[in-house]
C-alpha cells in the first residue's frame, strides 16, 4: 500500500468497557466488585494462633538452654499473652507459664520464671534468683485474675538499677531489688512443665536482651516504650511483625506466635530457638493477629479488597485454610489452600445479590481432588447461589439446583480461570475465557431466603472443597464478552494459568 494511502486511512476510536482508557492496565476494580479476595495481596491474609496446654496430659513446650536464652547480668526482657482456663491440679500447685527454672519451682538458683499461683493466691508472678536470694513480684493492683481472660505480661531486669520489674496489661508497675546478679543457668527454656503444669493458652511470647538500659518503666524508659508497642492497645503484635529496626534496638532474640496447624514443633518466628512439643500441645485461636507471611500459616481472615468490608473469617483453628508460598504458590504468588476435610472461611449476612438478582463470579483456582460437592463458594440461606465443580469435573452453577457446563472438563491439579454470569433467567459458564457450548443455560428462578452465610471453600459448612484459590471476585450485574476477556487476560498474565 502506498504511504499516502496509509495516511488517509481513518479509524474509529476504540471503546473500552467500564471507563478503562487506552493504554491503561485493566483492574477488576473497574467492574465495581461486591467482593474481591486476592491472595497475591499479602496484607489481606491474616493469621493468629495460640498454644493450648492441658495439664492432664502434662503438656509443655521446651528448648535446650543456649547462650541466646541466658539472661544473667544483661538487660533482659520477656513478654507474652496468657489466658488461664482452669487452675491446674485443683489449685494445689503453682503453674509455670514460661521461663528458665529448675525442678524446684522458685529456688535461689532459678534464672527467671513467669508463673501463676494456686487458688489460694490466684495471681500472676515473676521470679528470679541470684544464687542466694529468690525475688518474686506479684502482678496486678490487687485481687485475682479472671479465668478465660487474656492478659499481657511484660517483665524485665535492668542492670543499672539492679531491679526486676513487671507490667500487667502495660500498667500496674511493680519492682523489687535483686541483691546479687540474676543467674545465667543451663536450665531448659519451657512453657509449662510436667511438675508445674498449666491449663490455658499462650500467645506471642517474646524474649530479648537489650543492648541498652531498659530503665525503670516510667515515662521515657525503653521498657515502657517496648511494652506499649507490643501491648498495642490490647490488640498485641505478632513477634514476626516486629520491625527489623525494633528487633535490633530492643535486642529481640526469639518469638513464638503459634500460628500453625497440628501439634508439631513450634518454629521461632525471629531466631533459631525451635520448641519441642511434649505430649502434643495443640493450637487454638489466639488474641494477636497479623499478616500471614510464612508457607503453612493458617489463614484466619481474608480481607475484602472491594471496599465493601466483606471479609471472610474462620474462628476454629483446625478449620482454617493455609497460606502457600514460593514453589507451593502459583507463578511466584501466594495462594490459599483448602484441605477438603473441614477448611472454609465465612461471614454472616453477606449482602451479596440473591434470588433472581443478576450476579457474576470469576475465580482463579485449582481443584486438588473431587471431594464432597466440590463447591468453591456459596451464599444466602438455602444455598441460593454457588459456583463449583461436580465430582465428574464439570463446572457448575448452583441456585437451588445444579446447572452443569458441557464441553472440556475442569481437571484436578490444573489451574483455571473459571466464571459464571447469571442475568436472572439464564447462566453462562466460562472456562479460561470460553463459554461452555450449552451456555446460556436456563435457570429456574431461585427463591431462597436472603442474607444467609457466605462460605468460601464450602457449600454448607460440612460439604467442603479440596481446592487452592488465588483470586475470587463476585459482582452485581452481568459480564459482557469483553469483560470476560479482560478478566481472563488480566488473571492469566498475573497467575500464569494457561
Amino acid at each position: 500500500m502506498r504511504q499516502d494511502r496509509i495516511r488517509s486511512v481513518r479509524t474509529r476510536p476504540r471503546r473500552y468497557p467500564f471507563g478503562i482508557s487506552a493504554g491503561s492496565a485493566f483492574s477488576p476494580a473497574s467492574l465495581n466488585p461486591a467482593l474481591w479476595l486476592d491472595a497475591s495481596n499479602a496484607a489481606t491474609l491474616l493469621t493468629d494462633g495460640a498454644a493450648s496446654f492441658a495439664s492432664a496430659s502434662s503438656q509443655s513446650l521446651s528448648c535446650a538452654s543456649n547462650s541466646s536464652l541466658q539472661g544473667g547480668a544483661t538487660n533482659w526482657w520477656t513478654c507474652g499473652w496468657v489466658n488461664v482456663t482452669t487452675i491446674a491440679g485443683g489449685g494445689g500447685t503453682p503453674s509455670k507459664l514460661w521461663g528458665k527454672g529448675t525442678t524446684a519451682f522458685i529456688p535461689t538458683t532459678a534464672e527467671w520464671v513467669v508463673w501463676h499461683n494456686t487458688t489460694f493466691d490466684q495471681r500472676f508472678k515473676v521470679s528470679t534468683g541470684d544464687g542466694t536470694n529468690a525475688v518474686t513480684l506479684t502482678l496486678g493492683p490487687g485481687g485475682t485474675f479472671s479465668l478465660g481472660t487474656w492478659y499481657f505480661i511484660f517483665t524485665w531486669y535492668d542492670v543499672a538499677t539492679a531491679k526486676l520489674y513487671a507490667f500487667l496489661n502495660n500498667a500496674n508497675l511493680v519492682s523489687a531489688s535483686v541483691p546479687g546478679t540474676p543467674n545465667s543457668s543451663t536450665n531448659a527454656f519451657e512453657m509449662s512443665n510436667a511438675s508445674y503444669v498449666y491449663n490455658g493458652l499462650e500467645d506471642s511470647v517474646v524474649w530479648g536482651k537489650c543492648p541498652t538500659a531498659l530503665g525503670d518503666g516510667t515515662g521515657g524508659s525503653l521498657a515502657l516504650a517496648i511494652s506499649t508497642a507490643l501491648y498495642n492497645g490490647g490488640n498485641g503484635v505478632r513477634a514476626s511483625d516486629i520491625s527489623s529496626a525494633n528487633r535490633t534496638a530492643w535486642g529481640v532474640v526469639s518469638g513464638w506466635d503459634f500460628a500453625q496447624p497440628g501439634s508439631g514443633l513450634v518454629a521461632d518466628s525471629i531466631g533459631t530457638n525451635t520448641l519441642t512439643n511434649n505430649n502434643a500441645v495443640t493450637f487454638a485461636a489466639g488474641i494477636v493477629s497479623g499478616v500471614a507471611n510464612a508457607d503453612g500459616d493458617p489463614v484466619a481472615t481474608w480481607l475484602d479488597l472491594s471496599g465493601n468490608g466483606r471479609n471472610v473469617t474462620q474462628a476454629t483453628a483446625g478449620s482454617r485454610p493455609l497460606l502457600k508460598t514460593g514453589v507451593n504458590g502459583k507463578n511466584g504468588l501466594p495462594i490459599v489452600k483448602f484441605d477438603g476435610t473441614d477448611d472454609f472461611l465465612s461471614r454472616v449476612a453477606s449482602g451479596l445479590p440473591i434470588q433472581t438478582s443478576p450476579r457474576w463470579i470469576f475465580m482463579v483456582a485449582q481443584w486438588k481432588a473431587y471431594t464432597g460437592s466440590g463447591m468453591a463458594l456459596t451464599w444466602a440461606a438455602g444455598a441460593d447461589y454457588a459456583a463449583g465443580m461436580a465430582t465428574n469435573g464439570s463446572l457448575q452453577f448452583y441456585a437451588q439446583a445444579y446447572y452443569t457446563a458441557t464441553g472440556p472438563q475442569v481437571l484436578i491439579n490444573n489451574w483455571y480461570c473459571v466464571g459464571s454470569s447469571y442475568d436472572g433467567t439464564a447462566v453462562s459458564l466460562y472456562r479460561n475465557g470460553t463459554a461452555s457450548p450449552n451456555s446460556p443455560i436456563t435457570v429456574t428462578a431461585p427463591t431462597a431466603t436472603p442474607e444467609g452465610v457466605l462460605r468460601v471453600g464450602s457449600l454448607n459448612g460440612s460439604s467442603v472443597a479440596n481446592i487452592e484459590i488465588g483470586e475470587l471476585i463476585i459482582g452485581s450485574g452481568t459480564l459482557s464478552a469483553a469483560n470476560v476477556t479482560s478478566l481472563t487476560n488480566y488473571a492469566n498474565a498475573k497467575w500464569g494459568v494457561f
